[in-house]
């Protein structure tokens, strides 16, 4: 139950900070302007993936 309640923090982490960083994409970058929602996904995808990996998972210790 515990990893589902670190996926779903991962997740709406990626989400929160993909949504306050793609103004700034759509802006910098004008090509991204017509396919907007494509990069707001692999920018989502990218944010877990990063997440997923820096985060650190718990130790089980016998």
């Amino acid at each position: 139950m515990q990893t589902i309640g670190v996926v779903l923090a991962q997740v709406i982490i990626a989400v929160l900070v993909g949504g306050l960083v793609m103004p700034a994409i759509l802006f910098a970058v004008p090509e991204t302007r017509e396919s907007g929602p494509v990069v707001l996904v692999l920018l989502v995808a990218v944010l877990f993936a990063l997440l997923r990996l820096a985060w650190p998972s718990r130790r089980r210790d016998a």
